[in-house]
């Protein structure tokens, strides 16, 4: 597995950088008045956050899967999950 910048990382309308300061991405604006340039930084910047759901989302699934004792256990863990995830996701667009 290859190595990243720890984050958070944060947002700064077109720049990405790391808690360090440390530069991560800049995206170049258009000059067009479009926001895309802003929301590739945003879901950027949301990237180590992502990453870190991913994973937490992994060792949920295959916990739930291996000690889930009811339907309704495995149910309030699976509904843990989509929040985290839902969460991640209103980071990465903007709705947060």
């Amino acid at each position: 597995m290859s190595n990243h910048t720890p984050g958070p990382w944060k947002k700064a309308k077109y720049k990405v950088s790391a808690a360090s300061g440390a530069l991560i991405a800049h995206t170049r604006p258009t000059g067009e008045g479009s926001s895309d340039d802003e929301a590739n930084a945003r879901l950027i910047a949301a990237a180590p956050e992502m990453l870190d759901v991913l994973r937490r989302v992994d060792v949920s699934i295959v916990g739930c899967e291996a000690n889930a004792t009811s339907r309704k256990h495995w149910q309030e863990d699976m509904e843990a999950v989509k929040e985290m995830v839902r969460q991640t996701l209103r980071a990465a667009v903007g709705d947060a």
